[in-house]
């Protein structure tokens, strides 16, 4: 396990100036089986932050050398908004990405087929 600092404020939220304060997270490290997701969506701005992701998501992907497991698939959605879905390779190597993206725990898609591949 590690420790991991973050700040929040009195209601858990983002930091607010001058109301700071530290707690300590335990993060385990864990074998991910699980396929995650992260969910791109904001009225106005789901186009900039979609191209944005994806730039990271990529170079990421080429920092790790991209490995032949680490599959990422992505949906359009009829709101406009995207769904990546991490394969449990993809999960585990790029684990800091979702986690600050703040991917979800899903059961295994049924329709990869008709997605996108991001790398």
């Amino acid at each position: 396990m590690r420790l991991k600092f973050g700040a929040t404020t009195n209601n858990n939220k983002t930091p607010a100036y001058g109301m700071v304060s530290y707690k300590v997270f335990m993060v385990s490290h864990k074998v991910f089986v699980d396929w995650y997701c992260v969910h791109i969506e904001h009225t106005r701005l789901t186009g900039p932050l979609n191209q944005t992701f994806r730039n990271l998501l990529i170079d990421e992907y080429a920092k790790l050398g991209q490995p032949r497991n680490c599959r990422v698939y992505v949906r359009a959605n009829w709101d406009g908004s995207y769904s990546y879905f991490f394969s449990p390779g993809a999960a585990e190597r790029l684990e800091p990405f979702v986690r600050f993206w703040q991917g979800v725990a899903i059961s295994e898609p049924t329709n990869l087929l008709h997605m996108q591949v991001a790398v």
